[in-house]
């Protein structure tokens, strides 16, 4: 499979084939402009290849009405988006007829309940406009708990954890855990903190627009390669901790 944007000379995946397991977490590492977030966008078919095909279950994208296909896909990035609104208005805009119990299970799964409840009106308190009353990890807590009510077969996590700190980080590396172990949803990581990804199912090392290496974190560390070197660098820089 090969994508190149317009007006580039450079393919931004070049010739990549890789098997993106059901139900598995798969993590997407590398440099900067290594191609992780273009692979990423040929998932929910935002672009689409030049050459190759986006296979889901064996049958080819362009057989799925576009709709269908993005409907079954929930997206987090790093820059959480939340809504002048409630809490329970930011919740129910991705599903307007969910239940009380349903909102309270995504933020428990989430590991946003403790402070939604601490709130001074709770699912009735007002964020603010881009949600200022609260805190960066708080905002990506909510966000994740508004995908997962969304109940989809696929997750895409865009450098969930980059812009927070170790203790935050480590309550969305368990919401991780938590939506692995409850769900048979299909996640898949972009990451730049290593320490995110350590117990993924998959994690695929990509340079150049290209796959490098993949394989568990145990057998990557082993190859001596891109992964192992700043694993053991990002190790050494900061007490870090595996969800």
């Amino acid at each position: 499979m090969t994508f190149t944007y317009d007006g580039s000379d450079t393919p931004a995946l070049d010739n990549i084939s890789l098997t993106i397991p059901a139900g598995k977490v798969t993590a997407l590492v590398g440099p900067s402009g290594a191609g992780k977030t273009t692979l990423a966008d040929l998932i929910p078919r935002l672009y689409v290849p030049q050459q190759g095909r986006v296979l889901y279950d064996g049958v080819n994208g362009a057989e799925f009405d576009l709709f269908s296909l993005r409907s079954n896909m929930a997206f987090v990035s790093q820059d959480a988006a939340v809504f002048d609104d409630t809490v329970r208005g930011n919740l129910r805009f991705v599903k307007p007829e969910a239940s009380e119990e349903e909102i309270w299970v995504a933020l428990e799964r989430a590991k946003a309940r403790e402070f939604v409840e601490a709130l001074p009106h709770g699912l009735d308190t007002f964020v603010g406009e881009r949600g200022f009353i609260l805190s960066g990890g708080q905002k990506q807590r909510l966000s994740m708990a508004r995908a997962l009510l969304q109940n989809t077969g696929v997750l895409i996590l865009d450098e969930p954890t980059s812009a927070l700190d170790s203790e935050t980080e480590e309550d969305i590396k368990l919401a991780i855990d938590g939506i692995r172990s409850n769900t048979e949803t299909t996640i898949v990581i972009i990451a730049h903190r290593l320490s995110t990804i350590r117990d993924a199912d998959q994690i695929v090392v990509m340079m150049d627009g290209r796959i490098a290496e993949y394989g568990a974190h145990e057998d990557l560390m082993v190859s001596e390669e891109w992964y192992a070197r700043v694993s053991g660098m990002q190790s050494s820089s900061a007490p870090v901790r595996s969800y």
